[in-house]
């Protein structure tokens, strides 16, 4: 195979994460998460065209990642306005 890891984009999702734990309550920096969302999306992107061989693993991998950045990204834009459901 290649020496190229499938999970390059939970650094997105690391960083969705991180943008909502230090921008806690800083209402008007809401939309960092979902830059964050799109920096993971270019990520998955990367990855699948980088890892042509074997593209039904990276794109099953990049997917359920995408799925959990999604989320991460809601609970992140919740704890940056406040708004808590």
């Amino acid at each position: 195979m290649t020496d190229f890891p499938c999970f390059i984009p939970l650094i997105g999702t690391v960083t969705i994460l991180g943008m909502g734990t230090v921008y806690e309550k800083d209402e008007h920096l809401y939309y960092l998460p979902y830059v964050g969302f799109v920096f993971c999306l270019l990520l998955s992107v990367f990855v699948v065209i980088k890892l042509r061989r074997i593209w039904k693993t990276a794109l099953a991998i990049s997917l359920c990642i995408l799925w959990y950045s999604l989320w991460c990204g809601f609970v992140s834009v919740m704890s940056i306005t406040g708004d808590w459901l």
